[in-house]
């Protein structure tokens, strides 16, 4: 959650910070803009939050864990593309008047503030996995260096 906090707030902010701009432009845009960004921003704090949650449960088993991680993993992904896909649907349906391309365009701001994040922070930062299998990961390549 250290990694992923951060780059959700990143897209948070750039996501305020594209509705601010798109003031100029008028108020219409602004807030087309916005619905995009918060379409991208709303499933991806939930999605890194109930990875945070599934990687502090440790059975104490490394292997029952990974799976278990793995498996809260691809669950997660299908329900942030599902509620993707619902705010989408939200939007378009409800949202009167809008501008379609701004939505999109906010939509894609806060997913290449995600890219660009991840660039910067590197995989090796990343703090989604559960330490048992971190700890796991290190002692086997241990063992392997030492052979």
């Amino acid at each position: 959650m250290k990694t992923a906090l951060p780059l959700v707030l990143a897209q948070f902010i750039a996501t305020l910070v594209a509705a601010l701009l798109g003031l100029f432009a008028n108020p219409v845009t602004a807030y087309s803009l916005l619905a995009g960004g918060l379409v991208c921003v709303l499933p991806n704090t939930w999605f890194a939050s109930s990875l945070y949650l599934q990687s502090r449960q440790s059975s104490g088993d490394p292997e029952q864990d990974a799976g278990r991680f793995v498996s809260a993993a691809y669950k997660g992904e299908a329900i942030k593309l599902l509620l993707t896909g619902a705010l989408f649907a939200l939007v378009f349906s409800q949202l009167r008047p809008m501008n379609a391309m701004a939505v999109f365009a906010g939509y894609i701001i806060c997913l290449l503030v995600n890219l660009v994040g991840l660039k910067f922070i590197g995989r090796d930062q990343l703090d989604v996995v559960p330490p048992t299998i971190t700890e796991n990961n290190e002692k086997a390549d241990q063992s392997v260096d030492n052979r």
